[in-house]
């Protein structure tokens, strides 16, 4: 990640749920010059305003109206990569699975990847039980 002397880093954070990710790139966010997008590839139109990270860039479904892939995930992330701070965003793996072209466009751009796991999957059970027993599946730097 950038520091005071060195140049932004664009990045993309490789991860699958229960890791801890959404809480890393609201961080993220939260350091002058670094925007931290939370999940680009989700499936789904967001139904409400997201609580964490940089949201200001559209998802690709919300954005790409039936565009010819892989150029369309190429333009889409042309587009998310074009600001001038260090732009990352949070990849599931499900989501690479789904475009594998963003691998291509992770190396053409010499991306920095944070490869964010949870080593003890007993805490990924732990962790997926008390949010579906609490109702919260995420917390923010605020909470």
């Amino acid at each position: 990640m950038p520091l005071s002397n060195s140049t932004p880093k664009d990045y993309v954070v490789l991860t699958t749920w229960r890791t801890g990710s959404t809480w890393l790139m609201d961080r993220l966010n939260s350091v002058p010059g670094v925007q931290g997008h939370v999940e680009l590839f989700y499936h789904l139109p967001r139904r409400s305003p997201p609580k964490a990270g940089c949201n200001d860039y559209p998802r690709y479904v919300e954005r790409t109206k039936a565009g010819i892939r892989p150029w369309s995930v190429m333009k889409y992330l042309d587009g998310v990569y074009s600001r001038k701070e260090a732009i990352g965003f949070k990849l599931m793996y499900e989501h690479l699975r789904a475009y594998p072209e963003i691998l291509w466009f992770i190396v053409k751009r010499r991306l920095r990847v944070i490869h964010l796991v949870r080593d003890n999957h007993l805490d990924v059970v732990i962790s997926s039980q008390l949010a579906s027993t609490s109702g919260t599946w995420h917390r923010t730097r605020d909470e």
